[in-house]
């Protein structure tokens, strides 16, 4: 009779490819939820937005009164992007060799894209990236996939 348990191995094998996928796209979730509240992505900052800038119209003559709109953080206007952020693991497409993102924002079944405009900004829109490939992150899954496949091999 062998010590090592073979059969055990195949069935934490067969568990990892149902289960570690979700948790990497949980770790990637809460890092993309991070973003918003450091306000920034990989340790740089989010442009600063009018609104918060003394010497600008938007600052002396705001659109609606109010103090809150200087302090209120960036890209969380009514909070429905931080949101829709908050739930891409769960409709995400997940499989054991990918899992993809998406936020795709919806009003009176138009879309509303400004969520990707945000992201990768554009010519008159400043980019303040929310999700997306990093160094911080990658090595965020990295460790997850080292500690969950080291209880792989404990049979």
């Amino acid at each position: 009779m062998s010590k090592f348990n073979f059969q055990k191995v195949i069935d934490n094998i067969t568990q990892v490819k149902r289960e570690l996928p979700m948790l990497l796209a949980n770790d990637a979730q809460k890092y993309y939820l991070d973003a918003f509240k450091s306000q920034g992505w990989n340790g740089s900052q989010w442009a600063e937005v009018e609104r918060r800038k003394p010497d600008t119209n938007a600052y002396k003559y705001p659109a609606k009164k109010g103090l809150s709109r200087r302090t209120k953080p960036i890209l969380q206007g009514t909070g429905r992007l931080r949101r829709e952020v908050s739930l891409v693991a769960g409709n995400a497409r997940i499989r054991y060799e990918r899992y993809n993102f998406r936020v795709t924002l919806t009003l009176d079944n138009n879309m509303v894209p400004y969520a990707k405009y945000n992201n990768d900004g554009t010519k008159n829109i400043p980019q303040r990236k929310f999700m997306g490939d990093s160094p911080q992150l990658r090595t965020i899954l990295y460790n997850r996939i080292n500690k969950y496949m080291d209880n792989v091999w404990k049979a």
